[in-house]
């Protein structure tokens, strides 16, 4: 029987940095540059610098596998390729399932979270924090139904005016001076108000995870082997850029020996914003954190949807899963990863003393470990495809590309997370996904075995 196939490849080099850009550049500057700043200090922006040139290495592995494979499954298709399809399989399963704890379910908890608060304190309206993330998952199940270029423009539109307000925020503190004026301390590692640099560097490096997550786009998309590898690269640089100037703005804003205040601040950005522009800024910057949230959802939901269908695709799931919409887009994947949403918020609701947020920070824990721990694996790999005249810079660039994500996974449970914390639960979560891409992959031993699995799709 013919093999089931995704849209036609038409896709340009907007739509596939719309698919990476979309993972979560407000979410990381207004929650997760906290962490950089309690661990850094003042020299945060130095440790995003620095965290930056790691994962532009990382960018640089995963451009050595979009050169040379190209396929809906994309990591999975890379290191089957590459390691064989033993190591491919159990990686496919590891990273996807990352990619539903990061942002195809997890990210709907946040998103629930918010839009309570939001619409509570803005609207008058009092719904259920898991009203809004049923309403949320059905907007995204929309977006990845209607064909692909409806994912990527929606994603383009979302990310857009999530990040607007942002920018006009920094750039109006950098031109205000901020606190004190502007100061290059900020890129001092030994600077008065600096904390511990190592760790803040850790931090940063996770802010970057899922950067790769175009690749799943290369079957759809004109010319892959050159769009997927400018996407992935200019995803980092656009990335750092916004990043480097958010952060920059915020050591300012808050001061340079005022530092901790930010690291403590529950919601940075609005109380910069209601500082230096007026409290008429604060609502549109929660509004920005709820879209950026979407757009978050929606591109690990194309991620993932894509990579299910792909593994159904070789017989590796049920063969319903590898059915496709009219509209040509994995409808057996999207359903899939919307199940298993609906799951994680039905079980976030029922479980005992299980809030939204620290569930959240649960399943974003364990979905940054396994993809760090795929990105190891591929910075590994990439060795066997370099041939014999490859530049020297190739030997350089990939040992970092394994160190990098070493270092996320070291800042995320060096010290080990409390008895009873969120984080705690991540890693459980994390080792329960192993374990079970484990049993899986050995299940369907006997396919791997075949002679011909393996092949470029």
């Amino acid at each position: 029987m013919e093999k089931q196939q995704l849209g036609a490849p038409k896709l340009t080099v907007i739509d596939a940095i719309a698919q990476s850009l979309a993972i979560g550049p407000v979410l990381s500057a207004g929650l997760l540059a906290t962490l950089v700043a309690g661990a850094a200090g003042s020299a945060a922006p130095l440790a995003l610098l620095i965290g930056a040139i790691g994962s532009i290495c990382v960018g640089f592995a995963i451009i050595f596998y979009a050169q040379r494979f190209t396929g809906a499954g994309a990591i999975y298709d890379y290191v089957r390729l590459a390691g064989g399809a033993m190591l491919g399989t159990i990686s496919a399963g590891m990273y996807f399932l990352g990619a539903m704890f990061l942002g195809g379910a997890g990210i709907y908890l946040a998103i629930g979270f918010f839009a309570n608060m939001a619409g509570t304190a803005y609207l008058g309206i009092n719904l259920p924090w898991w009203v809004w993330s049923f309403l949320a998952l059905g907007a995204v199940f929309a977006f990845n139904h209607f064909g692909v270029q409806t994912t990527t423009r929606t994603q383009l539109i979302l990310t857009a005016l999530a990040v607007l307000p942002i920018l006009i925020l920094s750039l109006v503190i950098i031109f205000s001076g901020g606190a004190a004026g502007n100061t290059l301390e900020v890129f001092s590692p030994t600077g008065q108000y600096v904390g511990n640099l190592f760790t803040g560097v850790l931090f940063a490096i996770t802010l970057f995870i899922g950067f790769e997550a175009s690749a799943s786009l290369s079957e759809e998309t004109a010319n892959p082997k050159r769009t997927i590898p400018i996407a992935v690269i200019g995803t980092v640089v656009i990335a750092a850029i916004f990043y480097l100037l958010v952060l920059y703005a915020s050591a300012i804003g808050f001061g340079v020996d005022k530092v901790g205040d930010w690291a403590k601040d529950p919601s940075p950005l609005s109380t910069l914003g209601t500082k230096y522009v007026g409290a008429w800024i604060a609502p549109w910057l929660d509004l920005a954190l709820i879209i950026d949230m979407l757009a978050v959802a929606s591109a690990f939901t194309a991620t993932a949807a894509r990579g299910w269908f792909a593994l159904a695709r070789d017989g590796l799931l049920p063969s319903a899963l590898a059915t496709t919409s009219s509209f040509k887009t994995p409808l057996g994947g999207n359903i899939l990863v919307a199940s298993l949403a609906v799951i994680f918020v039905v079980f976030t609701m029922i479980v005992s003393n299980a809030d939204p947020m620290s569930m959240f920070i649960s399943s974003a824990t364990a979905g940054t470990l396994l993809i760090s721990l795929i990105y190891i694996l591929l910075g590994g790999l990439a060795f066997k495809l370099l041939g014999a005249d490859a530049p020297a810079w190739n030997y350089v660039v990939l040992p970092f590309a394994i160190i990098t994500p070493i270092f996320a996974i070291y800042g995320s449970i060096v010290p080990f997370p409390p008895a009873g914390s969120p984080a705690v639960l991540g890693v459980w979560f994390t080792i329960g996904a192993v374990v079970l891409a484990a049993i899986w992959t050995g299940l369907n031993a006997a396919k791997l075995s075949q002679p011909d699995f393996g092949n470029k799709p």
